[in-house]
C-alpha cells in the first residue's frame, strides 16, 4: 500500500510539473499515472463549474448557463466511460505518430468528440445537410499543426 501511495504521489509531481503533457510523455508514462492524469481532469471540470457559481455569485442566468454546458459535455462525452476506457482510447490516439505532439488535455477532447458522435451532427456549411463534412479531420489536422508548431 505505501508503494502504491509513493507511486501515486510521484506520478501527481511529475505531471504537475510538466507545463504540458503531450503524446511522447503519455506514451512513457504507466497505466497509474495516466489514470491519474485523466482523473485529475475530470476532477477539474467540476471545480470550474464551482468555482464559476463563487464567482459568479447573484448571476443566476450565467451560473446556469456555464453549468448547463459542464452537465451537456460531462453526459455526452464522459458518462458511461470509465478514466481506464478514456486512457484506453487516448492511448490508441497517441499511436498514430501524427498526434504525438498534441496535448493530452487537448487530446481527450478530440477523442472523446469523435467517440460521441458529436463531429457526424456538424455543419460548417448551408448545403451541408448530412452533417460531417470533413470537420473532424480539419479539427485533428489544425490540432496537429498548433501542437507542432509549438514544439518548434
Amino acid at each position: 500500500m505505501k508503494t502504491l501511495i509513493i507511486i501515486f504521489l510521484f506520478s501527481v509531481i511529475i505531471f504537475a510539473q510538466s507545463p504540458s503533457v503531450n503524446g511522447i510523455q503519455w506514451n512513457q508514462s504507466t497505466s497509474i499515472e495516466k489514470n491519474t492524469y485523466i482523473g485529475g481532469i475530470l476532477d477539474g471540470i467540476y471545480v470550474a463549474g464551482a468555482f464559476n457559481d463563487f464567482q459568479h455569485f447573484g448571476d443566476n442566468a450565467y451560473c446556469t448557463r456555464v453549468n448547463k454546458a459542464i452537465r451537456y459535455y460531462n453526459n455526452k462525452f464522459f458518462v458511461g466511460h470509465t478514466i481506464d476506457d478514456i486512457r484506453l482510447d487516448i492511448d490508441t490516439f497517441y499511436s498514430n505518430y501524427k498526434n504525438l505532439n498534441i496535448e493530452v488535455d487537448n487530446a481527450i477532447w478530440i477523442v472523446e468528440y469523435y467517440n460521441s458522435g458529436e463531429y457526424k451532427n456538424h455543419k460548417l456549411s448551408k448545403d451541408n445537410s448530412k452533417g460531417d463534412d470533413g470537420y473532424y479531420e480539419r479539427l485533428l489536422n489544425q490540432m496537429r499543426k498548433m501542437a507542432d508548431n509549438n514544439q518548434k
